[in-house]
């Protein structure tokens, strides 16, 4: 009865830190990726704001924004980390022309292609109307 218990503790113990470790390994992944990509991300997201994205900026563009949000959806990548940081790459870009008129051809072809994207800014876009429709200012010291 001693060791069926111990065992069931080292189980419950076992999958506990495993879980613990999958958390900082997504916290420690999705940091070390951001780093990576930012400042190319930023640069493309300006030229596509300043109508000087050609369609393979576009493409790179939603392509590595595709490949982040995947990896949030799987939970490879921590949900709060890339939203506090790109929340704006997954709302603001389909409102520009060029990116819109890209993304619905691409996905006129293909129309799995994008759909993390087009989940994960869907996902967003509610909690940012909320929040954007809220007065959280107002709470700000």
């Amino acid at each position: 009865m001693l060791s069926a218990a111990a065992i069931i503790i080292g189980i419950i113990t076992f999958y506990i830190k495993l879980n613990k470790d999958s958390e900082v390994a997504a916290y420690r992944e999705t940091i070390a990726y951001m780093d990576r990509h930012a400042d190319v991300l930023r640069e493309q997201w300006e030229l596509i704001q300043a109508n000087d994205a050609d369609q393979k900026v576009i493409k790179l563009f939603l392509n590595r924004l595709e490949q982040m949000a995947l990896l949030v959806n799987k939970k490879a990548f921590d949900n709060e980390l890339v939203y506090s940081s790109y929340w704006e790459l997954y709302c603001k870009p389909l409102e520009q022309k060029c990116v819109e008129d890209f993304f619905i051809a691409s996905r006129i072809k293909d129309r799995h292609i994008y759909s993390e994207y087009k989940k994960l800014s869907e996902t967003w876009g509610t909690r940012i109307q909320e929040e954007q429709s809220g007065d959280t200012l107002s709470s700000v010291p």
